[in-house]
């Protein structure tokens, strides 16, 4: 048990453990790293708290600048209701750290139990509900947190007995549960029916021409043994994972140490192993092969049966023959019909070339080897095309790579040449291209259809339930997996289930999902299965992030078991991960080296769908350096991959990328062409998360720079509605603020005031960082409404805001409205201050727009000061540049400042004019009418006509 730390201060309750803050019964999310730093002034208030003692407890592993705690406690400050550098709840000490100045005092503080919730009260509910009722119930959702409950009076002596009550029919339930659990209709099927494994043969010739052997006589004697048989044989790949799992060097003879943990891993009843050498014939030649076979109970090690059959490796075959009839005789089965017989030879080539590559490939796909299985099955298809399960195998190779369409394409094969296998294999076949075609409700019928065919079958169950949760029907798939816990040990305690509970219920019960991954983690460690430890170790992070409560220890103990047991495909997932983890708290170098590392992982195993990701998180760390060639490149690179796999999931995300950087080069009609392929695509394949968004957002910014402003409307109103269809508050604050700059550059400004107060409401509430964008762009508009006092405050407030957040080009754009807001004050002295902040901020890599602004401002500066030949300088570099943008309203503005600060009346007022016309002719009606206030021109009526759409926060 562990003590919690509850604080409360002002309107505020800060629950350490549970990591909430709330006001009143009001929850306000903060970031992990932004709540730690919270938790640390609070622990210290009245105190100094240096911003060296922040920095090297919130980032001990790593090196930052300042920048990242500026942000945390903008953010903080934000939650808090604050807005200025010194304020109610935190005092910032200039240059030296910060103080928590409300007074805080301690709540009752509640013992904090840490539990892993036990296997039995996962797997064993109260009461299964039927498939109507699940149907119509949701998924569990997750209890208020930091919501205290009411307090009783009691006697201590009362509590103790009621207590010890609880406890004994706690115990009486759990036993009651526990024999009801194992008394199931499952668990009776699964015991009626004995389980052998053939569990692999041995090279012990020495010759690595001959490992393919091992594979092909494990398939076979496999298939000899399922044809008419009574047991259930368990499946290749199963058996495959206990060898890895038992690290045997040698299957030909189990010890009884070693069949000890098979029952731990296993319920198997008998198993089947040997070996074979080759006894004449050297590489390239024909060998004779001697094949030892021996059968052992699986309980007590004793031998059941243990014999020879030699001939040539051509004719293993028949070899095979022989063994499966004496082996079924010393297991006392009957022998198969003709009929089933048949059938299971159907289950291998009949090419003995074809029957090498695809043992060679198996092996290489279950050792996590996918482009090297892709290669070999590739060959195998080519020399017996009619063989279903080398099909079926190369399109497993191609899904784990990442080729979607081309792992479909190879099920699609499969299932058309599958009418000879027998059924079970037949129906495992036609699920897999059901599911690849997303047929849902046929790949769950067939799935379901296994399942009565084998009641009890755990890789049954674990089909169906990931079938479930692929269609989005999660309620069905937790049905599932709790009949699957219910299973007798020790398939009911198999860490899968539990990983797979992780996957059903991340989305709606992160508490819950997290219960779920240290259950598998607990139980992956007591079997030493390593591989699904590391995996349970990014589940666990995964979750304990969902709850706020990031780690990175569990995601760098999983990068080093993947690494260690030689699995690429892991390290390249949790490099990624890990990398995802340091970029949020700030380590942008850090995280470079992560996502680098997770490309080569992924390059080593051509793992192609793992590849693109982290080159595509790569590109955000080149984009957050400055880097934008590169940047540009690595998104380049991951939209090539994504388009050659194809996947139209991930697209859309590079596309929209893409089209911001080539927007911020000013390539305008290329940045259209792609948000609009990405919208298209999106909206062809389904709306996946926020990419359509960002493509509205994108598609609007482009067209609104091109002046198309009717038509930009048009799409902002489009998304807009398609957000608050989402009720996706963050992205209607978004769309409302694109229907606002557009109204504002349409002359409506009271249309424009109106948006702008709606989105900078819904933003302050979600405590976005966002909130300092709403902030200027009222800014500018209290600027044309000549409210300049107004507009130097909200700039302010954008400037801290952009500062906290490492944002300097944009800080400088704000530094620069203030300037000019200042100057509609007549604070001369403080513009000047603002529009030199303004340029200091500016280097080498800020964009074009911001240093137009930055430059106009400076321009009406050093007129105002005094000096024409310093502001015609920088009108004129403003101008090119502006150019440089291709935008339609920053040569505008250019223009109309050259025209408003023009020495000589007569042909400022022309050149006023002009721009009026010019600016009149694409819509810009509020560039042109301070333009008709300089030329003198009587300003025109512009027809009121309200926007479209609704207008009026959800």
């Amino acid at each position: 048990m562990t003590q919690n730390e509850i604080f409360e201060f002002g309107r505020f309750r800060l629950d350490v453990a549970e990591h909430s803050l709330r006001e009143g019964d009001r929850p306000i999310p903060l970031k992990p790293k932004v709540f730690e730093t919270l938790v640390l002034l609070v622990r210290r208030a009245g105190h100094l708290v240096s911003k060296q003692d922040l920095l090297s407890q919130l980032w001990p592993d790593a090196v930052v600048d300042e920048t990242n705690l500026n942000k945390n406690i903008w953010l903080i400050r934000r939650a808090l209701g604050e807005g200025d550098e010194t304020g109610t709840y935190i005092e910032t000490i200039p240059r030296v750290g910060y103080r928590f100045v409300a007074t805080v005092t301690r709540a009752r503080e509640a013992a904090a139990p840490e539990p892993v919730p036990s296997r039995e009260a996962a797997a064993a509910p109260e009461r299964e509900p039927s498939h109507e009722a699940a149907a119509a119930s949701p998924l569990p959702v997750p209890s208020p947190s930091g919501i205290p409950e009411r307090r009783r009076r009691r006697p201590w002596r009362f509590i103790g007995l009621a207590m010890g009550a609880t406890l004994v029919v706690a115990l009486a339930v759990a036993v009651f549960t526990a024999r009801r659990a194992r008394d199931t209709p499952e668990s009776r099927a699964a015991a009626a029916r004995r389980t052998i494994s053939v569990l692999g043969f041995s090279n012990l010739s020495g010759r690595k021409d001959l490992d393919w052997v091992a594979t092909a006589l494990s398939e076979m004697v496999h298939s000899e043994l399922s044809a008419g048989t009574t047991y259930r044989i368990l499946p290749s790949e199963s058996a495959a994972h206990l060898r890895r799992d038992l690290a045997l060097e040698s299957v030909a003879s189990l010890s009884p140490e070693s069949l000890a943990r098979l029952r731990r891993l296993s319920p198997v009843d008998e198993i089947v192993s040997g070996s074979y050498v080759a006894v004449s014939g050297g590489p390239g030649a024909e060998a004779q092969i001697r094949i030892d076979v021996l059968a052992q109970d699986a309980r007590s090690g004793e031998t059941l049966s243990a014999f020879s059959e030699m001939g040539d490796s051509s004719r293993l075959f028949d070899l095979v023959s022989s063994l499966g009839s004496r082996l079924r005789l010393a297991l006392r089965e009957p022998g198969p019909s003709p009929a089933s017989a048949e059938q299971a030879r159907a289950t291998l080539p009949r090419d003995p070339t074809a029957l090498q590559h695809y043992s060679e490939g198996l092996e290489k796909l279950r050792s996590a080897d996918s482009l090297g299985a892709r290669d070999l099955l590739v060959r195998a298809v080519a020399e017996e095309p009619e063989f279903p399960l080398a099909h079926s195998a190369l399109g497993r190779a191609y899904a784990a790579l990442g080729y979607e369409e081309k792992a479909r394409l190879e099920l699609q094969q499969a299932f058309q040449r599958s009418a000879a296998l027998p059924a079970e294999e037949r129906l495992g076949v036609e699920s897999a291209y059901r599911a690849a075609n997303k047929e849902w409700d046929k790949a769950i019928a067939i799935c379901q259809e296994l399942d009565r065919i084998a009641p009890g079958d755990l890789e049954n169950g674990l089909r169906l339930a990931n079938t479930e949760l692929n269609a989005s029907r999660a309620r069905e798939a937790l049905l599932v997996v709790r009949r699957l816990h219910r299973l007798p040990p020790p398939a009911g305690n198999d860490p899968r289930i539990d990983l797979l509970e992780w996957g059903i219920l991340m989305s709606s019960d992160p508490k819950a999902a997290l219960a779920a991954a240290e259950r598998g983690l607990a139980e992956s460690r007591a079997r030493r299965e390593v591989l699904l430890e590391a995996t349970a170790l990014l589940d666990r992070s995964d979750a304990l992030q969902a709850l706020g409560k990031v780690d990175k220890k569990p995601v760098e103990e999983a990068l080093r078991i993947f690494t260690q047991a030689g699995d690429s495909g892991g390290e390249a997932r949790a490099a990624h991960i890990l990398g995802n983890l340091q970029f949020e708290e700030g380590d942008i170098e850090g995280a470079g080296a992560s996502f680098r590392r997770g490309i080569a992982a992924a390059d080593r195993i051509g793992f192609v769908l793992q590849k693109a990701a982290a080159v595509a998180s790569l590109s955000r760390v080149a984009q957050l350096q400055g880097d934008t060639a590169e940047a540009e490149r690595l998104v380049v690179e991951a939209n090539s991959i994504w388009r050659a796999i194809p996947d139209r999931r991930q697209l859309p995300w590079g596309l929209n990328a893409l089209g911001v950087l080539r927007a911020g080069q000013g390539k305008l009609d290329d940045a259209v062409a792609l948000h609009r392929e990405a919208l298209k695509m999106c909206k062809d394949s389904g709306d996946y998360g926020s990419y359509i968004h960002d493509g509205y957002s994108g598609l609007v910014a482009a067209l609104q720079a091109q002046g198309r402003l009717n038509e930009a409307a048009s799409v902002a109103e489009e998304a807009l509605k398609a957000s608050r269809k989402r009720a996706d508050e963050s992205w209607n604050a978004q769309h409302v603020v694109e229907l606002g700059t557009i109204a504002f550059e349409r002359g409506r400004l009271d249309e424009a005031d109106r948006l702008f107060a709606e989105s900078l409401e819904v933003r302050r509430k979600l405590h976005e960082y966002t909130v300092p964008e709403s902030e200027l762009l009222t800014a500018r508009l209290r600027i044309e409404e000549g409210r300049g006092e107004e507009a130097g405050k909200l700039a302010r407030s954008a400037s801290v805001g952009f500062a906290g957040t490492g944002r300097h080009p944009d800080q400088a754009t704000a530094e620069a409205a203030e300037a000019e807001a200042l100057l509609v004050s007549g604070s001369r002295a403080e513009a000047t201050q603002c529009a030199e902040t303004a340029r200091r901020l500016m280097d080498e890599k800020t964009p074009n727009d911001a240093r137009v602004r930055v430059l106009l401002a400076r321009a009406r500066v050093e007129y105002l000061d005094g000096h024409p030949d310093s502001a015609r300088s920088a009108l004129q570099t403003a101008s090119r540049l502006a150019r440089e943008t291709s935008r339609k309203d920053l040569p505008l503005e250019t223009r109309l400042a050259a025209a408003e600060l023009d020495a000589d009346p007569r042909t400022g007022s022309a050149e006023a004019a002009a721009v009026a016309t010019d600016a009149r002719a694409i819509g810009f009606e509020r560039i042109a009418r301070r333009a008709d206030r300089i030329s003198g021109a009587r300003p025109r009526q512009e027809k009121s006509t309200p926007a479209s759409g609704p207008r009026t926060a959800p």
